[in-house]
């Protein structure tokens, strides 16, 4: 894990941007917060020309609220720069997204499955996920098999 740190701008440095877009840590523990405050979903253009005043390499940097980023291993959660190494990011229903820690966390706001809690919440460590996909839909009959 901490191979990766060394790679583009630390963590550290990550989180301190993500802080100044109004994205604060949550549950501090010693390997690092397991959520962000939501910060509003950054609405302008991922790839302009320039960012803040500084011009953006086409195809391998962007920009996420005036902030750069570095598509290898950066991305954008509303409006802070994340490490997708080491965080996920949960897009929320109301405009909003979080920044998490995808091991610790879940989020249940994912629109391609229909889970009956909505959020966030905490994976217990036996477990693969916390989500709740409603039951409904469609089921299909148990086909049987003639004899010959």
């Amino acid at each position: 894990a901490g191979a990766g740190r060394s790679a583009g701008r630390g963590a550290a440095a990550l989180l301190e941007e993500g802080r100044a877009a109004g994205a604060r840590p949550r549950h501090h523990k010693a390997e690092g917060p397991a959520y962000y405050q939501p910060t509003v979903i950054y609405k302008g253009p991922k790839q302009p020309s320039t960012c803040n005043g500084v011009k953006i390499k086409q195809g391998m940097q962007g920009c996420c609220a005036n902030a750069t980023f570095n598509f290898e291993n950066q991305g954008c959660c509303g409006s802070a720069v994340f490490r997708t190494d080491q965080y996920a990011c949960c897009v929320h229903p109301g405009g909003t997204a979080t920044i998490y820690d995808s091991e610790r966390i879940n989020c249940c706001d994912d629109s391609f499955k229909d889970n009956v809690r909505k959020g966030m919440c905490r994976v217990k460590p036996s477990k693969l996920s916390c989500c709740k996909i409603s039951a409904g839909g469609r089921r299909r009959r148990r086909s049987r098999r003639q004899k010959r």
